[in-house]
C-alpha cells in the first residue's frame, strides 16, 4: 500500500517536471541561439558600414582598418569572418576556412540578410551597400559550443531541481502514505487476528483519517458481533452438556442398582453402553466448543518440543493400552520443535491415540512417529486395523461421521464421532493441518502438521 502510493506521487510530481521542465529546456535554447544570431547580425553590420565606403570606391583603398576590425571579431575561438566584394573575392578574412556559409554569402550579394545553424555554427551573411546598390558581403560564423555549454548548464539545473522537488515530494510523501498505510497495517493485523480466532481483537477507533476510524467502528462492531455470536453458540452447547449429565448420571446410576440386583442383566449391561457411549459424546461436544474458541480469546501458539510431549502422552495411555493387549511406542529421534498452544497439541495426541488404540487389532501396534520436514513437523500415529477407504478417509474428518461399505468408523469402534473433527480444529487453530493416509500395515496413519519455528 506505501509503495503504491509512493509509487503514483512520484510519478503525477514526473509527469507535471517533464511538462514545466522540458518546454523550458526548449524555450532557454531557442532564446539563446536568437540572442547570438542577432548579436552576430549586429557585429556584421558594423563591419559592412566600416567596408562600404572603400569597397563602393572602384580605385585602389587602403583596406588596413576593414582587416583590423574583422580580427578582433574573430578573436573567439573557431570564429570566422570574411568581407567579399561583389564579385566574391575575398579582401579581408580572419579565423578558419569554413565553406558553411557559401549558401548564406550567396544570398547577401543578392542583397538578402542570411542566417543559418548547421553542424554545430551560426553563421550570418549582410550585404554591403546602400541605396539598392550591393557592393560586397560581410560573413560572421561562430560555433555553438559556447552557447550550448550554457543550454547543458540550464539543463543541469533544472534537473537539479527536479531531483530536488522530487526529494521533496518523496519526503512528504512517506509521510502521508505512512498515514495511510500504517494505520491500515493495524487493521489487517487485526483481521488477521480475528480470522485465526482471537476474537477479543479489537482495532484502535481514534487512530488515521477519518474513513479509517469509521472502518475501524465497523470491524470493531463485527468482531463483537462475531464473538456474541460464537460465545452464544459454544455456551449453548457447554450448557446442553452440563445438562445432559446429570440425568445420565442418575439413570446410569438406576441401571448399575439394576444390574446388581440381577433383574435383566443383558438388557441393563445394553443400556450401559448405550449411557457410556452418550457421556463421550457430551465430553466430545464440550471439547469441541472449547476447541472452537467459545471460551473467549484463543491462546497463541508457543514453540514446544513435539517429541517431549508425544512421550508424555503415551506415558498416560499405557495403562489403556496394556489392558487392552496393544502394544504403543514412540519412535525415537531429536527433539522437534513446533509451534503450537501445549494443550491444544496433547488433546490432538491424545485424540489419535485414542482412535488408534480403538482400531489396532487385537496384540496390534500403534506407533507414534515424528519427522521434521522442510520447515514443518509431522506427527505419525500409525495402527495395524482394518483400514479405511479412499472416499471415507476424505470424510474422517466430518462431524459424527460413520464410515460406510463395512470400514471401521469412530462410532463403531465406541467414540463419539467428534475425535477427528476435534484434531483437525484444534490442529487448524494452531496453523497446522490434518490428513489420514494409508499406512504400511493396513491400516490407519493419521497425520497432523505443524509449522516449525521461525516459518510463517
Amino acid at each position: 500500500m506505501r509503495r503504491r502510493l509512493l509509487v503514483s506521487y512520484l510519478v503525477v510530481t514526473s509527469l507535471v517536471l517533464l511538462a514545466v521542465l522540458v518546454p523550458s529546456a526548449a524555450t532557454y535554447r531557442r532564446r539563446l541561439y536568437d540572442d547570438e544570431r542577432a548579436a552576430m547580425q549586429r557585429e556584421a553590420y558594423a563591419l559592412a558600414a566600416l567596408a562600404e565606403d572603400r569597397l563602393e570606391d572602384r580605385t585602389p583603398i587602403d583596406l588596413g582598418p576593414v582587416q583590423r576590425a574583422v580580427a578582433r571579431a574573430a578573436t573567439e575561438p573557431g570564429a570566422a569572418v570574411v568581407v567579399a566584394d561583389r564579385h566574391g573575392r575575398v579582401v579581408a578574412r580572419a579565423g578558419p576556412r569554413v565553406a558553411d556559409g557559401a549558401a548564406a554569402r550567396s544570398r547577401a550579394q543578392h542583397g538578402v540578410v542570411a542566417s543559418s545553424t548547421t553542424d554545430a555554427r551560426f553563421t550570418v551573411a549582410v550585404p554591403i551597400g546602400s541605396g539598392g546598390r550591393v557592393f560586397g558581403v560581410t560573413e560572421i560564423s561562430r560555433p555553438t559550443q559556447s552557447v550550448d555549454d550554457r543550454v547543458h548548464r540550464y539543463w543541469v539545473e533544472l534537473g537539479v531541481i527536479g531531483g530536488i522537488a522530487l526529494a521533496v515530494v518523496l519526503a512528504i510523501g512517506v509521510v502521508l502514505a505512512r498515514g495511510v498505510s500504517a494505520p491500515l497495517e493495524r487493521l489487517r493485523a487485526v483481521a488477521t487476528r480475528l480470522g485465526e480466532g482471537d476474537l477479543s481483537a479489537r482495532a484502535e477507533t481514534d487512530d488515521g483519517p477519518g474513513e479509517l476510524r469509521d472502518l475501524a467502528n465497523d470491524l470493531n462492531r463485527t468482531a463483537d458481533r462475531l464473538e456474541q455470536l460464537v460465545n452464544a453458540q459454544a455456551d449453548f452447547v457447554g450448557d446442553v452438556s452440563h445438562q445432559l449429565r446429570t440425568p445420565l448420571t442418575a439413570i446410569r446410576l438406576r441401571l448399575e442398582n439394576l444390574e446388581s440386583s440381577g433383574a435383566r442383566s443383558e438388557d441393563a449391561e445394553a443400556a450401559l453402553a448405550e449411557l457410556e457411549r452418550a457421556s463421550r459424546l457430551i465430553d466430545g461436544l464440550l471439547a469441541l466448543a472449547k476447541a472452537d474458541g467459545g471460551a473467549g480469546a484463543v491462546p497463541r501458539p508457543q514453540t514446544l518440543d513435539l517429541r517431549a510431549l508425544a512421550d508424555e502422552r503415551v506415558l498416560g495411555w499405557l495403562p489403556l493400552a496394556d489392558e487392552l493387549g496393544v502394544h504403543i511406542r514412540v519412535a525415537p529421534g531429536p527433539d522437534a520443535p513446533v509451534v503450537a498452544d501445549p494443550e491444544r497439541a496433547g488433546q490432538v495426541i491424545d485424540n489419535l491415540i485414542a482412535n488408534a488404540l480403538d482400531a489396532a487389532m487385537p496384540a496390534g501396534t500403534v506407533d507414534v512417529v515424528i519427522e521434521p520436514r522442510s520447515g514443518r513437523t509431522e506427527l505419525h500415529v500409525i495402527d495395524d486395523g482394518r483400514g479405511l477407504t479412499d472416499e471415507d478417509r476424505a470424510r474422517a474428518f466430518d462431524r459424527f461421521w460413520r464410515g460406510g461399505d463395512g470400514a471401521a468408523s469412530a462410532t463403531e469402534l465406541g467414540g463419539s464421532g467428534l475425535g477427528l473433527a476435534i484434531v483437525a480444529r484444534l490442529a487448524a487453530t494452531d496453523g497446522g493441518s490434518s490428513r489420514l493416509d494409508r499406512a504400511p500395515t493396513g491400516g490407519i496413519d493419521a497425520v497432523v502438521t505443524w509449522l516449525s519455528p521461525g516459518r510463517g
